[in-house]
């Protein structure tokens, strides 16, 4: 393959392209003259051709000379821009970033070979922060949000010569190989970047074998199976620079950014295979934290391409294997990983979890029932949304279902119709597309619901609307296993909690607690609930209850904890739009007590003020609407 020496680097294995070059465009010699003179704007160029007539070696050595004087001088000219484009003065920052769009304009295939250039350029040349910059503007220059804009840029990189964009990418693979991490990291993304440019061309097809020898140098253990398409890892390429750990890092994180530019459609099954071999490959490197990260990392970005692997069982059970192990691991940030990828795989292959789910549920309620000193939050957090993902899943599965059953019972009646000559043929259904339901959240729920209560007690006093911790993601994992469960059911397993609560005395029970049972019983109250139940257990006691904690002043010695108010007031205005019965079932007072916490809220802060609110307009509403009803 024509990239295959992009691993072997050496002192020419990437070239300044000179005006020399015959691909060039007419104004290059342009673009390089403004290089040489600063980045200033004339109408004279410089050129590197050789001068007429002889001049044997001397001549050669010379002229290798002067395009070496004249190389580092383009280098020391563009680290200026990119070092006036991070200034803080402004103007000068405007004038650097002007001088880089002009650059741009005047010839892409010039400019994006000098930045490669300037990355691969000596230290002594070029600093690190300038290398990194070098790398953005090279990656921000073939990706945008937007996919019209993301598609001309792909159309301009296209239009580079062929063997322009080959010297590129083997100058990007020698500086994958730097073994300076903060180029490493960049140039990994740009590498994306530029598989992703040409992956409709497959234009980089040694791409993703190159990338796993790379991270198979890191790793000699392999999880192959004889018959398996995720085969025992390659041999390393002969020549590696830096830290052998590190390069497989580097290489693994580099791979896991092209799998995510990877469709499935679009991409080969070998290529897939080799990917996978060599990221579970470096999963199985215990020893090596850093290494087995990048491993999982990249293993996450891949789960939209193994649907073929997760139709093959031993292909499917190596992967979930390496997965939970993934999701024990001691360290933290491959637990967090290990927990999103199974997540992803809940989500896409809900339908193949039967065999796992026991191993994922005792992962799970390990982390959740850890304690809080050994514990982190986030890994927390990531095995709650597990459950939450699989909640979703379930309930589009019912919804799905429940809609196609009815297309199915109007598509009979039709039919009915058409026998008597009445109304018209429409197109059927397809009753065999139905999914099962595993009904995984209903088996789950009386064992996962009171760890989801103990976790809720875990909140921080200081916690504001925008951080998300294991606390609000256990009380938004019940709301979402009440919708496919059921709020009658659910309701059993909350009721512990809140009754805890209640049978102490209120000024001996802490602001957690009291915080937690408010949050449990709110998040499983829906408009599927039955008006008889939640009015039994929304009753007047626990009505109190909630205004008390809501109430500044008097003998509440937590109201002074903005988190408990907040949510007192989050769970009647819940109340009021759910089950506003409980408020007229109970004596006047209670609903005069409700209305004067609630106005009382709304001198409060903005965050209390605002369920406060809420909660009047649901009573407001109610109100007008019986009003009208007994009109």
């Amino acid at each position: 393959r024509k990239e295959a020496a992009a691993l072997k680097p050496s002192s020419s294995s990437f070239k300044l392209m000179s005006s020399t070059s015959s691909v060039l465009p007419e104004h290059s010699s342009y673009f390089l003259g403004s290089l040489l003179r600063g980045g200033t704007t004339t109408s004279s160029g410089i050129g590197f051709a050789a001068a007429n007539g002889g001049g044997g070696v001397a001549a050669v050595e010379s002229q290798d000379q002067q395009q070496n004087q004249a190389t580092q001088q383009i280098v020391r000219n563009l680290a200026n821009i990119l070092e006036n484009c991070m200034n803080p003065n402004p103007n000068l920052r405007n004038q650097g970033e002007h001088q880089l769009e002009r650059m741009v304009e005047e010839s892409y295939p010039s400019f994006v070979s000098n930045l490669v250039h300037l990355i691969t350029s000596s230290s002594e040349i070029t600093s690190i922060a300038v290398k990194q910059q070098a790398g953005l503007y090279l990656k921000n220059s073939l990706w945008a949000k937007e996919e019209s804009r993301l598609a001309l840029m792909h159309k301009r990189w296209l239009s580079v010569p062929p063997n322009i964009r080959a010297e590129i990418k083997q100058g990007l693979m020698h500086a994958l190989q730097s073994g300076i991490p903060q180029v490493q990291q960049v140039i990994a993304q740009v590498i994306a970047k530029v598989f992703a440019a040409e992956v409709a061309v497959n234009g980089w097809p040694s791409l993703v074998p190159d990338l796993a020898r790379l991270a198979a140098t890191s790793s000699s253990s392999s999880s192959s199976s004889e018959n398996s398409d995720i085969k025992s890892p390659p041999p390393p390429p002969p020549l590696l620079l830096g830290n052998q750990q590190q390069l497989g890092v580097v290489a693994l994180t580099t791979l896991g950014y092209v799998c995510e530019e990877m469709k499935e459609d679009h991409s080969s099954q070998q290529d897939i295979n080799e990917a996978l071999t060599a990221i579970i490959a470096s999963m199985t490197a215990q020893d090596k934290p850093e290494l087995v990260y990048a491993a999982v990392n990249a293993l996450k970005n891949a789960i939209h391409l193994t649907a073929r692997n997760f139709q093959v069982a031993h292909e499917r059970d190596m992967i979930m294997k390496m997965l939970c192990q993934a999701a024990s691991s001691s360290d933290i940030g491959v637990r967090t990983v290990g927990f999103e990828s199974l997540g992803l795989i809940a989500e896409r292959f809900y339908s193949k979890l039967g065999p796992y789910m026991e191993a994922i549920y005792t992962l799970s309620v390990q982390t959740l029932q850890s304690r809080i000193e050994d514990d982190d939050d986030s890994v927390a957090v990531v095995a709650i949304e597990f459950w939450s993902t699989l909640a979703e899943v379930e309930d589009d599965i019912l919804y799905d279902n429940a809609q196609r059953a009815e297309m199915m019972m109007q598509q009979q009646q039709q039919q009915q119709q058409m026998m008597f000559g009445v109304g018209r043929s429409e197109a059927g259904v397809d009753a065999t597309t139905e999914e099962v339901c595993m009904n995984y959240i209903k088996a789950v729920a009386p064992h996962l619901v009171p760890v989801l209560n103990i976790r809720l007690t875990r909140q921080d006093q200081l916690d504001d609307d925008s951080s998300w911790t294991s606390a609000k993601a256990a009380a938004a994992c019940l709301e979402l296993m009440t919708r496919v469960a059921g709020a009658d059911v659910m309701l059993e397993y909350v009721m512990p909690l809140v009754h805890n609560v209640m049978m102490r005395d209120y000024n001996q029970v802490g602001w957690r607690e009291k915080e937690a049972a408010l949050m449990a019983l709110g998040s499983v109250i829906d408009a599927s609930s039955s008006k008889q139940v939640m009015m039994e257990k929304i009753n007047p006691q626990v009505l109190k209850f909630a205004f008390h904690n809501l109430v500044v002043g008097g003998e509440q010695q937590h109201n002074n904890v903005v988190i408990l108010r907040d949510t007192s007031a989050w769970f009647l205005s819940r109340v009021a739009q759910y089950v506003p019965e409980s408020l007229a079932a109970g004596t006047p007072q209670t609903y005069e007590e409700a209305m004067a916490a609630l106005v009382i809220s709304l001198d409060d802060t903005p965050r209390v003020a605002t369920r406060a609110l809420s909660a009047i307009f649901h009573l407001a509403q109610r109100a007008a609407t019986t009003t009208t009803t007994t009109t």
